[in-house]
Formats: C-alpha cells, sequence, structure tokens
C-alpha cells in the first residue's frame, strides 16, 4: 500500500492563522500536528490576503518549529464574496459535471466569468418524476483576485499550490461520517463571522451566514485592566477559555446595590483619609481603603461579565436567527442536533448560554470522535475543533485554483472525483459541453428537461433579485446591534462628571476669595472637599453657598476644626464636607412653587 503524501493545510483569520500537517485525500487520514499564530493587522479582507515579508517569514518559522515537512499545501478560504447556487442538472459522467455547468455558468451567475473562478460538488442523486435521475450540485464562484494572492503565499513558502477550498466545504467535509444520518446543525464561530451549515442525512440543505462573531467579546477582554496589564489576544482568548465569565440574571440585578455599595466605602475611606489629616490618626485609613479596593475589584469584574455576556447574547441571536429561518422552511424536518465549533465554541459558559436560549443541548466539538480521522496520541490534549476548516480542505477540497495555475492543469486535481474547478476558454467549452448535452437529451425527455429548465432560470433569476435585500436588511441589523451596544456602553459612562469643570468654576466663584482648598475627591457619586478659610462665619458662609449649588443634592459637613498656629498665634478654620450629585431640593422645590402658581393663575383666569 502506497503511503499517504502529507499537505499543510492553512486558513487565514483576521486575527489567527490556523495550520494543520495531515494525510492528503486519504480513507482514513492522520493528523500530525497543529498550530496557530497571529495574524497581523491588515493582512486579511474579505477572503483576500496580502502577505507582508515579516508575516511569510513568521509563518516559516513556526512551520518549521513544529517538525512540519510537507511539501504541498491547501488553503481554506471564507469570504462574503464566494457565492454559491444550487443546480439540478441530468445525470451525466462526473468529468463532464464541470463542462456542462460552463456552458450555463452565467445563468448561475450573472458575472463577467472571466473575472472569476468556478468549482461545483455533487451534493446528491436524485429521481424526479418521471424516474430519471439527477445530480443535485453546489456551484461555488469565487473571484480570482482572492485566488493569486494564495498562490503568491505558496511560492513565498516554497511549497506546492494543491488547491483552495471554501471553508463552508470544507466543514461539511470534516463532519459528513459523523453526520451521515439525520439532521444536524453545524456552527463555526470565526473572529467576524459565523457560518450555520444544516445537513440532512449528509446532504448539505442550507448554508447561512451570521454578523457576528467572537471577536466582539475577545475586543472587550483586551480593553479591561481587570487583570492588570492590557492582555494580547492569543491571552484574551485563553482567559475566555478558563473563566466563565457568563452574568446570571440575579447578579445583574444586584449590580446597582454593588455600585452603591461601592461609592459608599470610597465615601468611607474619603472621610477616613480626611480624618486622619484631621487629628493625626490613621489607624481607620488602611482598613477603608482595603475594603474599597476590594469593593472596587470586585464591582469591576461584575461590570466585565456583563459586558460579556451582551456581547455573547447579540452572537446568540444572530445564530438563533439564521435556526428561526430554518425552522420556518423546513417544518417537516426539524433539527436533531446541534454542535458548534472554531474559535469562540469552548469559551466557558457560551455553550449553556445558547442551550438556554434554544432550549436545547449544544454540543462543543473538541475532538474528531466518530470522523474517519485519527488524531493522533500526542494531539488528544489539543481542542481540534478550532482546527476543524483545515482539516476538512485535507479531506476534499472543492478545488478552487488560481487562474494562472487553472490553466496549466485544465482545472484537475489528482483523485478530485466529486470536485473540480474551471475557467478555461469559453468557446472551446461550450462545443464539447454541447456535444455531451445533446447526447443526454436524447437519453432523457426533452420537454421535461426545457420545462425544468425553464422554470430554474425563473428562480433563480427571482433570487438574485431578491439577494440585494438580504444585504441590505443584514447591514441594518448589525448597525443597530452595534449603536445599542454603544448606547449601552454610553449610558455606563455618563454621569454628573461630565460639568465637573463647571462645578469647579463655581467653586472658584462662591467660596470666599482667601479660600485654601486642601484636597477635593471626585467618585462618580459626589465631590468630598477639605478646605481652610478665615474664621467660623466665613466656614458658615461657604457651607451655605455649596447648598446652593444645583448639582448637590445633599452637602454633609464632616468635620469642622479650628487650627491655631503655635508659632504665630494666628488660626483658621477648617472645614470637610461630602457633597453628593444630584438635583438640589430646593431647585425642586421653586419649581414645584412655579407651577402651582401658574396653577393658580390659569384657574383665576
Amino acid at each position: 500500500m502506497a503511503k499517504a503524501q502529507r499537505v499543510l493545510s492553512i486558513e487565514i483569520g483576521y486575527s489567527l492563522t490556523q495550520v494543520c500537517e495531515m494525510d492528503f485525500r486519504s480513507k482514513h487520514p492522520q493528523v500530525y500536528g497543529v498550530f496557530s499564530m497571529k495574524t497581523p493587522d491588515g493582512i486579511l479582507n474579505d477572503g483576500a490576503i496580502s502577505p507582508t515579508e515579516s508575516y511569510i517569514q513568521e509563518l516559516k518559522s513556526y512551520i518549521a518549529a513544529n517538525g512540519m515537512t510537507a511539501k504541498k499545501v491547501i488553503f481554506a478560504v471564507s469570504s462574503t464574496k464566494i457565492a454559491s447556487r444550487e443546480a439540478t442538472i441530468p445525470m451525466v459522467k462526473e468529468n463532464k459535471v464541470a463542462e456542462m455547468l460552463m456552458s450555463n455558468i452565467t445563468d448561475y451567475f450573472p458575472v463577467d466569468p472571466s473575472s472569476y473562478q468556478f468549482a461545483h460538488n455533487i451534493m446528491d442523486t436524485v429521481t424526479d418524476e418521471a424516474g430519471t435521475k439527477q445530480y443535485r450540485v453546489m456551484i461555488m464562484a469565487c473571484p480570482s483576485e482572492i485566488l493569486e494572492g494564495y498562490s503568491y503565499l505558496a511560492q513565498q513558502l516554497g511549497l506546492e499550490l494543491s488547491s483552495i477550498d471554501y471553508s463552508g466545504n470544507s466543514i461539511f467535509q470534516a463532519l459528513r461520517h459523523r453526520f451521515a444520518t439525520g439532521v444536524n446543525l453545524t456552527v463555526k464561530i470565526d473572529e467576524r463571522s459565523s457560518l450555520l451549515t444544516v445537513t440532512n442525512n449528509g446532504v448539505i440543505t442550507m448554508q447561512r451566514s451570521g454578523i457576528y462573531g467572537a471577536d466582539q467579546v475577545v475586543d472587550i477582554m483586551m480593553d479591561t485592566d481587570v487583570y492588570g496589564e492590557p492582555l494580547s489576544y492569543e491571552a484574551a482568548v485563553k482567559t475566555l477559555r478558563r473563566n466563565n465569565l457568563v452574568m446570571k440574571a440575579d447578579e445583574e440585578a444586584t449590580l446597582a446595590d454593588k455600585e452603591a455599595e461601592v461609592a459608599e466605602l470610597e465615601r468611607q475611606n474619603e472621610a477616613a483619609i480626611a480624618a486622619a489629616a484631621a487629628t493625626g490618626d490613621s489607624s481607620q485609613v488602611a482598613s477603608a481603603t482595603v475594603k474599597a479596593k476590594q469593593a472596587g475589584a470586585n464591582l469591576k469584574m461584575l461590570r466585565l461579565r456583563r459586558d460579556v455576556t451582551y456581547a455573547y447574547e447579540q452572537l446568540i441571536s444572530s445564530i438563533v436567527r439564521v435556526i428561526d429561518y430554518y425552522n420556518s422552511k423546513n417544518r417537516d424536518a426539524a433539527i436533531d442536533n446541534i454542535i458548534i465549533t472554531g474559535i469562540a465554541a469552548d469559551f466557558w459558559g457560551f455553550a449553556g448560554l445558547l442551550s438556554d436560549e434554544l432550549g436545547r443541548e449544544v454540543e462543543v466539538l473538541k475532538d474528531l470522535a466518530g470522523t474517519n480521522i485519527n488524531q493522533g496520541l500526542h494531539l488528544q490534549d489539543v481542542s481540534l475543533g478550532d482546527y476543524i476548516s483545515v482539516i476538512g480542505a485535507g479531506l476534499g477540497s472543492v478545488g478552487f485554483m488560481p487562474a494562472s495555475m487553472a490553466s496549466e492543469k485544465g482545472g484537475k486535481g489528482k483523485g478530485a472525483k466529486k470536485s473540480s474547478a474551471s475557467n478555461e476558454k469559453l468557446p472551446v467549452i461550450v462545443f464539447v459541453a454541447g456535444l455531451a448535452i445533446s447526447v443526454a437529451l436524447v437519453a432523457l425527455s426533452v420537454p421535461k428537461y426545457f420545462t425544468t429548465k425553464i422554470e430554474g432560470d425563473n428562480l433563480a433569476e427571482k433570487k438574485t433579485q431578491l439577494e440585494p435585500i438580504q444585504d441590505i436588511y443584514d447591514t441594518y441589523v448589525q448597525t443597530k446591534a452595534n449603536c445599542d451596544y454603544l448606547n449601552a456602553v454610553y449610558a455606563q459612562t455618563d454621569n454628573y462628571n461630565r460639568d465637573l469643570y463647571d462645578v469647579i468654576t463655581e467653586l472658584e466663584q462662591k467660596l470666599p476669595k482667601d479660600v485654601e482648598v486642601i484636597t477635593l475627591n471626585v467618585t462618580t457619586t459626589g465631590v468630598s472637599l477639605n478646605f481652610s478659610v478665615a474664621n467660623k462665619e466665613e466656614a458658615a458662609a461657604s457651607i451655605i453657598n455649596l447648598r446652593s449649588f444645583d448639582c448637590f443634592s445633599d452637602v454633609v459637613v464632616t468635620t469642622i476644626t479650628e487650627v491655631t498656629d503655635e508659632d504665630t498665634g494666628t488660626s483658621h478654620v477648617e472645614v470637610t464636607a461630602d457633597c453628593t450629585y444630584g438635583t438640589n431640593p430646593a431647585l425642586l422645590e421653586e419649581t414645584d412653587d412655579n407651577a402651582d402658581s401658574a396653577d393658580a393663575e390659569a384657574t383665576a383666569e
């Protein structure tokens, strides 16, 4: 038996590049090794790559460091620019399917064929009402400019490009043995989007994209200071996998109480510091400071969990919308199993939150159990769910190739019995395919074929006309979700400190000219200040003025101390006051009085 040929399979994401070395097109492939590395900003743009020299050298170093020796490479690509269509065609020899499809390719994709590469998968063999066997085919179109970048990268890595796969097909190939029966939903969560694939008895029946991915959650982790210094992308992912950051409903209900508790502890700490400054007794300061800092740290963590949970809920909402759409169209084929994979699948608590939302069990793909793939003992502790696309691409790629290479190889790959890619000169294809179609039409019912074709053309045209509506709706949903998120974040930052400059200006105007402000402590709930004036009369006047501020609902004087300088014999008065933010009660009474007067005048008239 010939030894299986190894291949490197690579998927370049916005944040991570994932690589797998495995047997190529083997019935029982072995996975030899996997790794992931950071993808620098600017490398990827909706499937198209612009690899820099530093990125290429780093990728080479990682490949060498992981002992990978394969000479061929496959890429798994995800892009909104890769379009797919289903079609039913007469059953001809499999090596003639591509020619038949290319002869009518503009019927499926109203684009310039010279700017695209095309591929197909024979998904099923069906029988029509007349008993005629036909192929159910998935046809895919990818812009040629996307594919050229991967050809360049393969060349720079010193590897032979074997094929380029669409990640939607890669996932299906990896799990087709595991989900050979029943209706199964696979959700792959990438950095900025998610891909949902429904299979019925091993045949793809629907693929849709969700508008949210893992990055919204990861970005929150990278922005927080709860863990001290800022987290890198990889560290943020690890933290999400090792810590359950989902906030429970009862915890969210206590958030306001926790915020009030922290504000009170901060006030007590500031009062202890002020008392220590006035009396020289600092015995209470350390305890008050520790309590305030600990409560503040706990509140930060609670707020982080709230933000993470909110981001999870947005991701889950986009997934549920696709599931609801499927259920509305397939009431007689309910989903039996749901499995999630990708970068966010094993974030601790996410699967449970999704299960609660759907009201059913959700499985996290962590290994290759139930597939025909040998994971290897040295990879038993590795979560291969992250590498599902690169593994699937090595099993059965759709066979996209750059235009330059497609013309050299004729769009064919050794052993590619079920899939192919082609974009040869159209006149030759039309001539050859015409002969194939004429033979097929002799064997088949001509009227039935043309009736079906006209119906299919009408449906394809209607679908093309309606497709922009889905794009508009998706854009609206994403924009609204982003707006809601920003409004929620802004609401957490909206407090009286936005007018702090005006407060300080008013202090300068209303306090005596010779006042000396010793300390000024500002929190989200109020201002605590310690100041010195010449005598008690000025102290009383200052307190009255503080209580006239529109933005202070309460002013509490905690200490008034007369201090005498032993050297000079002069004295002054030190005052400590805690001013709580809110609407001044006197202002409310004035407003009520004005309203009563207006009502009285209206009644008199």
